[in-house]
């Protein structure tokens, strides 16, 4: 195997590709109801969780301040009310699109490997074991990881980002406006955090990549080493991949630890901006007291989604990469097809003809050529030749294992 047919499998595209992301799916098609179900007890678990900084305020206003204990505690039941109701939802949500993941990754394990069985055998001359068994396991895992926690993390903190921001409108727009300024550094801290991780993850994997090939070539192969004293050697080799893996994933820890305190103080900046204006305005007489106390919850929790959304990054970036491997893969027609309509086959009289066979596994390179002979019924002919003479060929277009170039049988 050639050094880019060992990488090519770990370039990524896009991190999102609107076509593939609707060819992928299609995979969960016939559980669409199943995905509206959880779908709704998402946008149910998302409202009662906006609702908690909603009630802390108006708590903080109706009863805290004016000391109605009665009111308090109905303000605490309704509380605990929104907590169980997005639990509930939570549970439902969780429950419903694992369950509904794992069905659709088995649906999709069952149609790969019956695609692929279906493939002649010239198809797997050009595909390695160890590659279709990545598309059929590995590649589907990622997908798995998109549709049960990646895509809900996504559908869900979008969700919540747009809900607070809504609330926050709602509560006090100038409040709201001194909030919003710092989204573009937020927004072009997260830019750049994505796009040295994504270079970083591309080098990482293509880096894994090299270091699984090298260990099971050189595992399988340890009798030859050892046969030519190469250990030296290779334990240099593996030590020079194995620590050019290990500093990417250090660079990746780098990045990490920069970008998530980063967000946390964007996040307590804001907090302190909504702090002391909202304290001006509500010292002022312009924004209750329980208002800016419901402010400060909202922003704190808008910083959550934003860092979720970060981490998911990479998952979708895999999954991406990987719907595009198994899309291919289904694409892949076989060379050699079935009539639809067979010819009966006159009686077999045991006699073989090869007529001018020519054979080229790759075009360009002739295996075979314009080979004639003839076979008797009972007569007994034997193929000698030296290593990769053509022996193995010649039964193989006899069993139409591949299609001749030339000539015919």
């Amino acid at each position: 195997m050639t050094g880019r047919d060992l990488h090519e499998d770990e370039i990524l595209g896009k991190a999102y590709d609107a076509q593939l992301a609707r060819r992928m799916l299609t995979f969960l098609r016939p559980y669409r109801w199943v995905v509206g179900f959880a779908f709704l007890c998402l946008l149910l678990e998302k409202g009662a969780e906006l609702a908690g900084p909603m009630l802390i305020g108006a708590a903080l206003d109706a009863a805290v301040l004016d000391r109605d204990l009665a009111r308090l505690d109905r303000f605490a039941l309704l509380f605990l009310g929104t907590v169980l109701f997005g639990f509930l939802f939570n549970y439902l949500q969780t429950l419903t699109v694992q369950q509904t993941g794992q069905r659709a990754m088995h649906d999709l394990r069952q149609t790969l490997f019956t695609h692929v069985v279906r493939q002649d055998v010239a198809f797997f001359d050009k595909n390695p074991v160890g590659r279709l068994m990545t598309r059929i396991i590995n590649d589907v895992e990622n997908l798995n990881e998109l549709f049960s926690t990646g895509l809900v993390t996504f559908l869900g903190d979008s969700l919540t980002l747009v809900g607070i921001a809504a609330a926050l409108l709602w509560l006090d727009w100038r409040l709201a406006l001194l909030t919003f300024l710092v989204a573009p550094a937020l927004f072009f801290l997260t830019a750049a955090y994505r796009r040295r991780a994504r270079e970083n993850y591309r080098e990482s994997r293509k880096v894994l990549a090299r270091l699984n090939a090298y260990l099971q070539e050189h595992i399988s192969g340890m009798a030859t080493v050892q046969a030519f004293g190469q250990e030296a050697r290779t334990l240099d080799r593996f030590q020079e991949i194995n620590t050019r893996y290990r500093d990417l994933l250090v660079r990746s820890v780098h990045y990490n630890a920069f970008f998530f305190p980063l967000v946390e103080v964007l996040s307590a900046l804001s907090v302190g901006v909504v702090f002391a204006a909202g304290g001006w305005l509500a010292g002022a007489g312009g924004v209750a007291v329980g208002e800016v106390v419901a402010f400060i919850l909202y922003v704190q929790r808008a910083y959550r989604p934003v860092r979720d959304l970060a981490e998911k990054y990479n998952i979708f970036q895999a999954a991406m990469a990987s719907g595009e491997r198994i899309v291919t893969l289904l694409d892949t027609r076989p060379t050699l097809v079935d009539p639809a309509v067979p010819r009966a086959s006159a009686p077999f009289r045991g006699e073989v003809e090869f007529q001018r066979v020519s054979l080229e596994y790759v075009p360009g390179e002739p295996v075979l050529r314009e080979v004639s002979f003839r076979v008797s019924p009972g007569e007994k002919v034997a193929l000698v030749g030296a290593t990769g003479g053509g022996k193995t060929s010649l039964i193989s277009v006899l069993c139409r294992f591949y299609d001749v170039t030339a000539g015919r049988i």
